[in-house]
């Protein structure tokens, strides 16, 4: 990647990589939206860090999305990607 997007979404899948990824692009300037599939939680075994977690991440301007299932990704003619959640809900980048 030879420079940063102005957008990402990023899948969270019960891995530590997805959050990791979030925080340093947007301590770059990227605006990220986490989405996070299961409905309340990124299952992590310690309530109390997950609550922490997600303030730091909110106060990041990190925007996190609860119970979002993507249906599927359609690449835009003019380069940019739309990403639709389960739902009717979507997000372009």
């Amino acid at each position: 990647m030879e420079k940063l997007p102005k957008k990402m979404v990023i899948v969270y899948e019960d891995d530590p990589v997805g959050i990791e990824l979030a925080t340093i692009l947007r301590a770059f300037g990227v605006k990220v939206t986490l989405l996070v599939q299961d409905e309340k939680s990124f299952k992590i075994s310690e309530p109390e860090i997950e609550e922490v977690l997600l303030e730091s991440m909110t106060e990041l301007g990190i925007e996190v999305r609860f119970g979002a299932k993507v249906h599927c990704v359609v690449n835009c003619w003019n380069g940019t990607l739309t990403v639709n959640i389960e739902g009717g809900d979507s997000i372009n980048t």
